[in-house]
C-alpha cells in the first residue's frame, strides 16, 4: 500500500506525435519520406486495436495527405500518395 513511484503517463496520441510530427514537418516537398510515412501509418493502422488508437493515426494520415497536397509538385508522385490513401480508406471500410 506504499506509494514507490511517480510516472508521467504517456498516451498513444502522444507517441504518435512523437514518433511522426518531426519527421512530417521536415518532409515537406520530399515525396519519398511522405509516401513512406503512408505507408506506415496504414501498416500500423491494421493493429490498432481501439477507437482512440486508429483516430491518432488517422489525425496524422490527414496531415500527411495535407502536406502532399500542399508540397508534391510532381503530379504522379502526388497521385501515388493519393492511391495509397485510397487503400488506407479501403481498408478502413473494410474493418468496420
Amino acid at each position: 500500500g506504499t506509494l514507490r513511484l511517480i510516472a508521467k503517463h504517456v498516451s498513444y496520441e502522444g507517441i504518435m506525435d512523437a514518433s511522426f510530427n518531426q519527421i512530417r514537418q521536415n518532409a515537406k516537398g520530399i515525396p519519398s519520406i511522405i509516401i513512406r510515412l503512408m505507408d506506415g501509418l496504414t501498416t500500423i493502422n491494421t493493429f490498432a486495436t481501439t477507437k482512440r488508437h486508429k483516430h491518432a493515426i488517422e489525425k496524422h494520415i490527414g496531415m500527411i495527405v495535407n502536406l502532399g497536397k500542399e508540397s508534391i509538385t510532381e503530379k504522379k508522385d502526388l497521385e501515388d500518395l493519393l492511391k495509397r490513401y485510397d487503400i488506407y480508406n479501403n481498408a478502413k471500410k473494410n474493418c468496420l
